[in-house]
């Protein structure tokens, strides 16, 4: 019998390995599909299901002495732990496991969510090589109206009735691709959006509205509306909101 230390025996059994007490330390968190954009985007696209999947990290150092007969590599005859070259390779193993908790695991973005990103370093890539803020503005609104007109029938109707609307129900509302989506700022900071039912394959498109719009009302107020046809009647309840949002 050896001692591991003062009044600690430890029990050695010829061509046995000794092993030591594993050390684990868990880690555990969430993996966040990110605020913005949208909720992913500011408020969430209608159809994205919740989103992140809870993770844990395990981390364990398991050490193990090998006590082996004089044949092995782990010790000498005598029993005592053998010094070089031979000692080295019973090495320290290291384990890192990662491990979901919930019922399945976080994929990450959808194409359609990272072209929605791609989109938004190109925009501010360009408006940070436009010169004056009169031609920031210009080149702006140009980029909306294009984005507006490769969308599909139905949702470019829409946008341009809602681009229409925006632009003379809230005039201090400036026309800006966010996420390239077409975008309506106030000093810079986006106030609502119009996004398609084909950017995220959803059904309906939606108009949405970000924090800096003053909807509240009471503890609880709407901040996205469906869309699928802007008639007359939606026109001016979309006029009301936009004047509401920037009063």
């Amino acid at each position: 019998m050896r001692t591991g230390g003062p009044g600690r025996p430890q029990a050695r059994t010829a061509g046995l390995p000794v092993v030591r007490p594993a050390v684990a330390v868990v880690f555990r968190g969430a993996v966040s599909d990110t605020a913005q954009p949208w909720n992913r985007l500011g408020a969430r696209p209608a159809g994205h299901g919740a989103g992140p999947d809870a993770v844990s990290v395990v981390v364990s150092v398991v050490s193990t002495e090998a006590a082996r007969t004089p044949a092995g590599r782990g010790c000498d005859h005598s029993g005592r732990a053998r010094q070089g070259p031979a000692a080295d390779r019973d090495a320290t193993t290291t384990g890192v496991t990662m491990a979901s908790t919930g019922s399945s695991t976080y994929e990450g973005f959808t194409a359609e969510e990272r072209a929605a990103m791609k989109d938004h370093a190109q925009e501010t890539r360009k408006a940070a090589r436009r010169s004056s803020r009169a031609d920031k503005a210009a080149q702006a609104e140009r980029d909306v109206l294009e984005k507006i007109a490769e969308m599909e029938d139905s949702d470019r109707v829409m946008a341009e009735r809602v681009h229409a609307v925006v632009t003379a129900g809230a005039p201090a509302l400036a026309p800006k691709l966010w996420y390239g989506m077409p975008a309506y700022a106030l000093d810079g900071k986006v106030v609502c959006f119009f996004q398609s039912a084909q950017k995220f394959t959803s059904r309906y498109a939606t108009l949405g509205f970000s924090d800096r719009a003053k909807l509240d009302e009471g503890p609880m107020w709407a901040a996205g509306f469906a869309l699928t046809e802007v008639t007359p009647e939606v026109e001016e309840r979309i006029a009301a909101l936009v004047r509401r949002a920037v009063r």
